[in-house]
């Protein structure tokens, strides 16, 4: 999918209050890379408008030198208790992680992604699990 979207004009972003960094050469992302996940958001959440990101980076790991790039947990480590933990690390403060590198299973799978963000939500904003979701899927 992201391939023909890799050639084409950068995406140079807009005013970031909370960086002044400017070294992102050849890790910007493409303009149409933007507008691409802006559509697929617009879709997904059913809203019209999607704010402009400050910055977009992307890193192919499919290029040379890496060939392609994998992770796991490590061995003895129980993902189940400590995906919970890393999904908030700090009780104190308002940081959530999400993405399929913190799902205790189906990492690198895009479910794992979208299983840690559920979960993240019901935990921590108190949402309900959406209608559209199956009472009966495990997301962990």
């Amino acid at each position: 999918f992201w391939q023909p979207l890799i050639e084409g004009k950068p995406y140079l972003g807009t005013k970031n209050p909370f960086s002044n960094s400017t070294d992102l050469e050849g890790l910007r992302a493409t303009k149409n890379m933007v507008l691409a996940v802006q559509d697929q958001l617009k879709e997904l959440h059913q809203i019209e408008h999607i704010p402009q990101p400050y910055i977009a980076v992307f890193k192919d790991w499919s290029a040379k030198p890496f060939g392609g790039g994998f992770h796991f947990w490590k061995t003895h480590i129980k993902p189940w208790e400590v995906a919970k933990r890393l999904r908030r690390p700090k009780q104190n403060e308002n940081v959530y992680l999400c993405g399929e590198a913190y799902a205790a299973s189906e990492q690198t799978w895009v479910e794992g992604a979208l299983k840690t963000t559920e979960l993240m939500l019901q935990e921590n904003f108190k949402l309900e699990k959406p209608e559209w979701l199956s009472q009966s899927y495990q997301l962990d």
